[in-house]
Parts: structure tokens; C-alpha cells; sequence
């Protein structure tokens, strides 16, 4: 065999190997705090409530549930045992610039959430401020209203990876 093409086998090989080790690797993903009881998810119009449906029902699957989803009237105060989700493109970007390089835009905020955390370890509420309806964005900000963190060292693809998250893994949730 010409020794370019076993080269070429080898590499392959190897680097087929390290996706398959990065995707069965376990996460570990960091928790600040649990809620003492599953809470109350609010949003506010213009929320997309299809897109809220698959964000809460991806984390119920996996045990982390929410009492009931409702509308909520805009700007009321987030109550204790209540998430509260906003769409708010400015205040997302005021509190996550984006990036421009050479021109472009990249990166940035697609989402923030606050969790105000008890000293007991109790989530006590959350608020979660979106640029715009998108349903992965609201399910990752969702992990951040659940408690979770970002992994360091995770494979794209992991719900919490900070950058790219992705609806296929749930490793260390």
C-alpha cells in the first residue's frame, strides 16, 4: 500500500476515535442550585408558546419538570417559584454585547439568565431574557433557570456546550 493512503487511513482512524470518545464521554455539568419544588414557568407575549412546549418537554423527559406553563401580563414582577421568561433584544444585548469582526457580527448574546439562589442551595426564581423566539436558546436558557452551568471541556452538541449547544445530549443533566 503507497504509505500516503495508510497515512491518510490512519488519521481518519484517529480522529474517528476522538469524536466517538468525545460524545461517550461523561459530562460534568455544574449545578448551583435545585429548585425545592418543580416551579412555575411564566412567559410573556411574544414568546412562542410551540417553542416553549418543545424547550419545557425536552427537560421534562429527563425528570426536570415545571408545574404549569402560563401567560403572563409584561413586566410584572417574577415571583418566588416562578420562572419568568421575556423576549427583551436590547436588554440581552446591553448585558451580552456582540462581537464585530471585519464587519460581522459574532457571537453574542442569544440569551440571559438570572437565578436567584437561597443560601440553603433553593433556586428561588429565575428570569430568563431572550433576543428572540428560538427554541434551542430557550432550552438552554432553561438549563441555566434549572440551575446548570456550562461543562468545560464538552463536545458542541451538549445542551449546555456554551457556544453550540444542540438537542442530542444530556450527559450530567
Amino acid at each position: 500500500m503507497e504509505p500516503l493512503l495508510i497515512g491518510g487511513i490512519i488519521t481518519a482512524v484517529v480522529a474517528g476515535a476522538g469524536i466517538l470518545f468525545g460524545r461517550l464521554k461523561k459530562v460534568k455539568v455544574p449545578q448551583n442550585g435545585t429548585w425545592a419544588k418543580p416551579p412555575t414557568v411564566r412567559y410573556e407575549v411574544p414568546t412562542n408558546e410551540d417553542d416553549l412546549t418543545r424547550a419545557v418537554n425536552w427537560w421534562g423527559k429527563i425528570g426536570h419538570k415545571v408545574k404549569i406553563v402560563e401567560k403572563s401580563p409584561p413586566n410584572t414582577p417574577v415571583s418566588d417559584g416562578e420562572i419568568r421568561i421575556r423576549i427583551d433584544p436590547a436588554e440581552v444585548d446591553r448585558r451580552r454585547p456582540p462581537v464585530v469582526e471585519d464587519g460581522e457580527i459574532k457571537g453574542g448574546g442569544h440569551g440571559v439568565t438570572d437565578t436567584t439562589i437561597g443560601p440553603d442551595g433553593k433556586i428561588q426564581h429565575a428570569v430568563i431574557l431572550l433576543y428572540q423566539n428560538d427554541p434551542l436558546t430557550l432550552a438552554h436558557e432553561l438549563g441555566h433557570a434549572f440551575g446548570f452551568g456550562h461543562p468545560s471541556n464538552t463536545p458542541t452538541g451538549h445542551m449546555m456546550h456554551p457556544t453550540k449547544p444542540g438537542w442530542d445530549d444530556h450527559r450530567g443533566l
